[in-house]
């Protein structure tokens, strides 16, 4: 969010470098989770379906929001791209939230 909210690009750039090189390493453990999770036969048809979720809703979704609160809040005269921006912050809390309700989940073996 500092990202977002600094005037140079410069730090802007030094500031996100981090979280964008950080934000793919959630898949190889969420792959992992279903391939254990799931039994031998359906494990391609789960990360399958896995994948194609996280696709719809990462690279479909994501974009679209940000552009369209972006444009909603250029023509009210509010902000522009950086408002898009922050309305993910919401979005950024509730994967947290699930992310950590999955890790507690987790911890039971399967069947229990």
């Amino acid at each position: 969010m500092l990202a977002v909210a600094v005037s140079d690009w410069r730090v802007s750039i030094a500031l996100i470098a981090v979280p964008f090189a950080l934000y793919s390493t959630y898949l190889p453990a969420a792959l992992a989770v279903v391939q254990n999770r799931v039994n031998p036969a359906g494990r391609s048809t789960a990360s399958a379906i896995l994948l194609f979720v996280l696709n719809i809703i990462g690279l479909g979704g994501g974009p679209l929001y940000v552009g369209m609160v972006s444009d909603a809040s250029t023509a009210a005269g509010t902000g522009g791209l950086a408002t898009g921006l922050w309305a993910l912050a919401p979005v950024f809390a509730i994967a947290a939230l699930a992310h950590l309700a999955a890790a507690r989940s987790l911890r039971n073996p399967v069947g229990s």
